[in-house]
């Protein structure tokens, strides 16, 4: 674990925010949005707002425009409609209440910079600047890479790290390494495709949705190495589990698990 971004040595605060994401995005895809879960997603909402986070915003947003585009694939052209729309009110939210703009809003406008190739915040700056060196430092040993955690100590400073899941795993285990690690989103990308095409199963669709958003998030999100990010992942299997099996959660899970441990 990395000091500057750890909650009591357990988990990386960027993580929780990115979890509770999903959290929220699975509560409002299941139309859950009344009675206490209406205050959990409000309770939810609050800490991803006070986290100042872009991650988790972003998470929200994929998830919940990724399910509407694709739930319905006949009506593409109305399903993009919605979430052009989405997009348009949650940046009028972020921009124009003040309080959430001083959170989140004031991060995204230095984002939406950047991208628009102007100047933006020195957080953003030094991210660019971490993944530019990491990729310099990959170039070293672009096959096996420079030992795990190799980015800090290249970079001067033991707690540093790349800020990109991608760069700090291609400095530290190069590209055999790396592949390898994003082997274990290959299978289930292509399972949840299948399963929803041929069986229109909304869990499938909900389970391709986290497994993109974590591939998007892992571009500002340093994860391989916090153990909540294989929650994730067991979670995307226990819902293909269940889309092809009609299993209770439970049951899904102890199939998932007694698979992988043979």
């Amino acid at each position: 674990m990395h000091d500057d971004d750890t909650i009591g040595d357990v988990i990386n605060a960027n993580v929780q925010s990115v979890i509770d994401g999903f959290l929220v995005s699975w509560l409002i895809i299941s139309k859950k949005v009344r009675g206490k879960y209406l205050g959990i997603i409000f309770f939810l909402l609050f800490f991803i707002i006070l986290s100042g986070t872009k991650k988790s915003i972003i998470t929200i947003g994929l998830m919940i425009s990724l399910y509407v585009l694709f739930k319905n694939p006949s009506h593409l052209v109305r399903n993009l409609f919605v979430v052009v729309c989405i997009f348009v009110f949650s940046y009028l939210i972020m921009m124009n209440i003040p309080v959430i703009y001083d959170m989140i809003g004031n991060r995204f406008e230095s984002l939406f910079a950047m991208l628009a190739g102007e100047s933006s915040d020195s957080s953003t700056n030094t991210r660019d600047r971490f993944i530019e060196m990491g990729l310099l430092y990959w170039a070293g040993s672009p096959i096996w890479g420079n030992g795990l955690d190799s980015f800090g100590v290249l970079w001067g400073d033991d707690t540093t790290y790349s800020h990109n899941n991608y760069v700090e795993l291609l400095c530290s285990v190069g590209l055999v390494g790396c592949l390898t690690y994003y082997f274990l989103y290959v299978i289930p990308f292509f399972k949840s495709i299948r399963i929803y095409v041929k069986m229109h199963k909304p869990k499938a669709l909900f389970a391709l949705c986290i497994l993109l958003s974590c591939l998007v998030t892992d571009y500002a999100l340093v994860s391989y190495y916090e153990r909540v990010t294989y929650i994730e992942l067991l979670l995307i299997y226990v819902l293909l589990e269940e889309s092809v099996s009609n299993n209770t959660p439970q049951q899904a899970f102890k199939q998932v698990s007694s698979e992988n441990s043979k």
